[in-house]
């Protein structure tokens, strides 16, 4: 039987490149839920998409 991983380099490829709302707003000093309303109403925060997630560049 082959063990499945937990956590993929794949996965701590992302976790590396791209910050979680939490992180960004720590970083802005702002709270995460201004920073996604800004990224809502088009407030100039680059984010992509991985799936239902969404991660800014670091």
């Amino acid at each position: 039987m082959i063990p499945s991983p937990t956590h993929t380099s794949n996965q701590d490829d992302i976790d590396k490149a791209f910050l979680t709302d939490v992180e960004l707003a720590e970083r802005w000093r702002m709270s995460p839920k201004t920073l996604r309303n800004l990224r809502v109403q088009g407030g100039h925060v680059p984010f992509i998409r991985i799936g239902r997630l969404v991660r800014y560049p670091r």
